[in-house]
């Protein structure tokens, strides 16, 4: 199902997806399209059954190519520009990056500029072998104003983060892999299959768990002080030990435990 004009709006099997769907322009962002996907990331995030999202590009030549440089031009002083970039480019990836459950980047290509700073809001990245990442904007004199010279360091060491941020240069998938910046890396025909069965792992688990999980993890990376961390987790978990939800994967376990070990006093007997 889709209600838009540039990208596809999916879900399945608990399952949600996105594809941006410029093709013809490498999935460029227009200021459509950019507003398209600050809707369908918020509206995303509010679906009850979805327990895991991917975001991937139409075709295999870019995931996402940046934005439209004539966009550029609609931007004739600093409220412009700042509006730009909080309440549209701040929209789309503080939505992705603050989401209950995880998001999965399907990427074939191009991921560069505002496709790469979309990505490394995601959780997971899943590369097809042709994938090319990079933040461009300095070869135009700018620098990435969606968050990728704050999530870039944080992704990949500072140092390469710092050489690709001022060269406007490339890195491969092999290479991205290698800075941890990817989880897996398949051929270009099998990147939004492999996107999809990671999906449905993570669906598959209990959804208390995973959304605890986020909780944690998104928290306690902001923490300067361990004890803090580990009071987040404590504090979480505390709650989670004794879920319903958790009995429910718990108890078959335990059952099963229980008769394998019956069934070894049997055999000794």
């Amino acid at each position: 199902m889709s209600d838009y004009e540039y990208l596809l709006y999916e879900i399945e099997d608990n399952i949600g997806k996105i594809t941006l769907n410029r093709p013809e322009k490498r999935n460029a962002l227009n200021l459509e399209l950019i507003a398209e996907l600050g809707d369908a990331c918020v509206r995303m995030n509010g679906e009850p059954d979805v327990r895991c999202a991917i975001i991937t590009g139409a075709g295999d030549a870019a995931f996402c190519s940046g934005a439209d440089l004539p966009l550029f031009e609609t931007l004739q002083n600093p409220a412009d520009a700042y509006s730009y970039l909080r309440n549209d480019g701040g929209r789309i990836t503080r939505t992705i990056e603050t989401a209950e459950f995880p998001w999965i980047a399907a990427v074939k290509g191009f991921c560069v500029a505002g496709g790469m700073e979309i990505a490394l809001c995601c959780d997971m990245i899943v590369a097809g072998e042709n994938s090319m990442f990079g933040v461009l904007e300095i070869n135009i004199g700018l620098l990435p104003g969606w968050g990728g010279t704050v999530r870039l360091p944080r992704a990949i060491p500072v140092r390469k983060a710092k050489e690709l941020l001022f060269t406007g240069g490339t890195m491969n998938a092999q290479e991205a892999l290698t800075l941890g910046l990817v989880n897996k890396v398949v051929p270009v025909d099998q990147v939004e299959d492999a996107a999809m069965e990671l999906a449905k792992t993570i669906a598959s688990k209990s959804r208390s768990a995973v959304r605890a999980g986020m909780n944690i993890i998104n928290n306690s990376l902001t923490c300067d002080s361990i004890d803090a961390a580990l009071a987040i987790e404590r504090g979480t978990l505390m709650t989670l030990v004794t879920a319903e939800e958790t009995r429910r994967y718990l108890e078959p376990v335990i059952r099963m435990m229980m008769e394998a070990e019956e069934k070894e006093k049997g055999g000794k007997a």
